[in-house]
């Protein structure tokens, strides 16, 4: 047996948007300018370079890096004061011997000698650096100003400018539908209409 039934299907309605945003059209005002005499402005620039001497001598020396002329100089100084010393210490020491000889009060002489040899000072000592000799001579701009008198006239032009409103358009982009349809239903080969 068969149940007669209605069947309903619907088609959903689609709105289509058209937007135009407002505007402005037209041409903007100008401005005419003629000219007389010589229309170009001239400048003239004078440029002295600046100039910078660094002398780096002093912190160079404060490290123990020297010129060979300078190290040479400073060689015969240390090795003329050497010189000095040796000659003088050896006389000391030949001075304390000859007093053994002479039954003085040379006892342990030898051995306060050897001392003395096998015993070096050492010193450290820790120092910055020199600063180096700075020498600046600033340079200069001078700007000359050689601008010539021009002689000008303007002229407006008109300003045309239209306004323009925004504006919507709305249509169906599909239509809103709804079917009914109407199925018989039978009954062991009766068919039953009820009617609608």
């Amino acid at each position: 047996m068969r149940l007669p039934r209605i069947e309903i299907s619907s088609q959903m309605g689609l709105l289509g948007l058209q937007m135009r945003n407002a505007r402005l059209e037209g041409t903007p005002p100008y401005l005419t300018v003629h000219t007389r005499g010589n229309a170009g402005a001239k400048v003239g620039l004078d440029i002295t370079h600046p100039h910078i001497l660094i002398d780096s001598t002093p912190s160079r020396e404060s490290m123990g890096i020297y010129t060979v002329l300078r190290r040479y100089k400073k060689f015969a100084a240390e090795s003329n004061q050497r010189g000095i010393e040796q000659i003088g210490r050896i006389a000391r020491e030949g001075l304390e011997i000859m007093e053994i000889e002479r039954g003085g009060r040379g006892e342990g002489a030898i051995q306060r000698i050897a001392r003395n040899k096998g015993r070096k000072d050492v010193r450290l000592t820790i120092r910055a650096a020199a600063l180096p000799n700075i020498n600046v001579r600033p340079g200069a701009v001078n700007i000359r100003d050689e601008s010539t008198k021009v002689q000008s006239t303007t002229r407006k032009g008109a300003d045309t400018t239209r306004y323009v409103p925004s504006s919507i358009s709305i249509s169906w982009k599909q239509k809103p539908a709804i079917e009914l349809t109407f199925i018989r239903g039978s009954y062991k080969g009766v068919n039953i209409d009820t009617g609608v």
